[in-house]
């Protein structure tokens, strides 16, 4: 597991460490039962404190992500992908929707952006 936390920018380290374990077990590099490191082990070697980890898996437990035996540690949960990568969809969406009508940005505008970038690739 491979976890590189950045000081200088505004996301919390919880949330840092939250999201890369995300980003590892959706593509495959964390594996379905895969024993996480301890919270103390992991906390050690990236010098942070043993409540920011905490809250990290504490977060991923609550959104499905891992599972927790008492006494053995904490596992990669079986996740069904499409899932998880529609909700993930779901809130870039819901976060695109804001953002427009925050600056009241009309829905053509985005959707021919959309289509402008989906051509390119």
């Amino acid at each position: 597991m491979d976890i590189v936390l950045n000081n200088s920018i505004s996301t919390p380290l919880y949330l840092q460490v939250y999201e890369q374990i995300v980003a590892q077990i959706i593509s495959g590099a964390l594996s379905a039962h895969f024993c996480l490191p301890s919270i103390r082990n992991i906390a050690r070697e990236l010098d942070v404190s043993v409540i920011t980890i905490k809250n990290a898996y504490e977060m991923l437990e609550r959104e499905g992500y891992i599972y927790t035996i008492t006494g053995k540690g904490c596992f990669v949960a079986p996740i069904k992908y499409e899932s998880i990568k529609t909700k993930l969809i779901d809130e870039e969406i819901q976060r695109i929707i804001r953002f427009c009508e925050q600056y009241n940005i009309e829905t053509n505008e985005v959707l021919q952006t959309f289509k402008k970038y989906l051509n390119q690739n």
